[in-house]
Formats: structure tokens, sequence, C-alpha cells
């Protein structure tokens, strides 16, 4: 794993207790209300498994919220258990000790695409649901404007990262294949303050061309000053702070918002149902 994610990727333990810090600008507890509003929308509090589950962060909050939550995650687990003493499997879910039938939620955010075999995972996870449970994933839009208009430089490519790239269309047959019945689909625009996809697409557009420090070592060069955290990050990623900055991000936004009103979002998501 170490080979493909740079050190700087997982790093996202902040200094002080969670509840108090901001992710990619947005408070710790409004990120997390967007981040489970499908969940929260299609079931109320009952056993859940996030798979993809990163530091915990989306566990930590639901249990605090009456959720009884299980997580699988394939990187460190060590923030996750010891910290906000959670339980999650370190692997993949196939090989987790998790009882069949035993989930009324399985949600995977931004995940699906990493998976080498997302067609069998998702075998995997229909025989972990209750009857009647839910399965929510959410997944960058192969099929959004932005994918569009920068092509190969589209942050969602994120090349070996990303082993598949789906549309509306492909998600949902992928889904319905696993005997899933899809209940809600659609797309969502960036709901990162900082419109993360626009503008890293843009820098890396700009960066082949010659017009833009290259991401991959601007990232390189802030690991050796520190670990970077997705945890109180400012607002303009270590750049200085100046009017064209805000510019940038509110036209962005604008344009995110409006594309994902047209069918064209940046993510993709979905909400499905094992059947009774």
């Amino acid at each position: 794993m170490g080979e493909y994610y740079p050190p700087w990727h997982h790093q996202r333990v902040p200094a002080r207790p969670i509840e108090e810090t901001t992710i990619w600008g947005i408070p710790f507890d409004e990120a997390m209300a967007i981040k489970s509003r499908l969940i929260r929308k299609w079931s109320s509090p009952g056993r859940l498994l996030d798979v993809g589950c990163g530091d915990g962060c989306l566990l930590y909050y639901l249990k605090q919220r009456g959720w009884q939550t299980e997580g699988v995650e394939f990187g460190d687990v060590i923030y996750g258990r010891e910290t906000l003493g959670l339980s999650i499997f370190q692997g993949v879910v196939e090989d987790a000790p998790l009882e069949e039938k035993s989930f009324d939620v399985v949600s995977l955010f931004h995940a699906l695409e990493h998976l080498p075999d997302p067609r069998g995972t998702l075998a995997h996870l229909f025989s972990l649901l209750k009857p009647g449970g839910r399965l929510v994933l959410e997944v960058p839009n192969f099929g959004s404007l932005d994918a569009a208009l920068f092509g190969p430089h589209w942050v969602g490519v994120s090349a070996p990262l990303h082993l598949y790239h789906l549309t509306k269309k492909t998600l949902k047959q992928l889904v319905l294949d696993s005997e899933f019945e899809v209940t809600e689909c659609g797309t969502m625009p960036d709901q990162n303050k900082l419109i993360a996809g626009y503008s890293e697409s843009l820098r890396f557009w700009l960066a082949a061309r010659g017009r833009y420090p290259k991401p991959w070592q601007q990232h390189e060069n802030r690991a050796q000053q520190g670990p970077a955290s997705s945890y109180d990050q400012p607002d303009d990623r270590g750049e200085s702070t100046s009017l064209l900055k805000m510019m940038e991000f509110n036209v962005l936004r604008l344009v995110s918002k409006t594309a994902a009103m047209a069918g064209l979002g940046t993510y993709l998501y979905l909400v499905a149902q094992r059947p009774e």
C-alpha cells in the first residue's frame, strides 16, 4: 500500500479532541453530518459497518449518536482503535470475522473504486446485511462535468489508486448485479469547503503545462516539514491567502453546485437495499 500512497495520505490525526477540529475548513460535527446524511435519512440508529473507514471519524460520530459501529480499514488503525475507542478490523472485509445478516447499514465512502474486485465485495456485503438493510455508497463520478473538462488531469483518475471509474449507469448496474434493489442514486457537488476536486484538477492541468508547481512535489515538501493533516488545514492549503484564491473557490463552488443540479456532480451517491 505504501508503494502507491504517499506518507502524508493517511496522516490525519488531530492534536486535540476530534470534536474541536475542522476537516478541510468544515467543523467536525458539520462535516460528519453532511457525510452521514444518507445513512440517517434511510435508517434509524442500528448496527453499521463502514468499509474503508480510515481514521474512524464517521464511526465515532455515529457511535456518539446511538449507533453500534464496526469498521474495516486496510491502512493504519491505531488512532481509531486506541484514541477513539472504536472496533476496527485491519485488512480486507472478506477476511473480517463478521456474521452474515448482522448489519442494518453497510457504507463505503470513496472505497469501492479502490477495490480489486468490487463485484465480489458487493456480493459479500450483501450477505452481511440483514434483509431490508441498506447499502450506502459514494464514489467519484466519471460522468461529471469536471471529469469531462479536465480529462486525464481530473483528480478523480488518481491512478493507480483508483482501479475503477464509474458513471451513474455503471454504478447502478454493478449494484443491481449483486442482487440489491436501488433506492436512490444521483450526483452531488464537492462538499469540501475548498472545492477540492475542481481546484486540484485545475492545478494538475496547469502543472502539466508548466504553469504551476506539481502538486505531488508540493505535498512531498510539506511532508518533510511535518505531518500533513486533513484536520485543521488552512483554507488555502498552505498557499498565501489572497483575493484571487477566494474568487477561485467561490467560482468553482458555483460551478460545482450548478453541475450537480444538472446531474453532472463531482460525486455519485447510491443507496440500495437487500430485499426483505
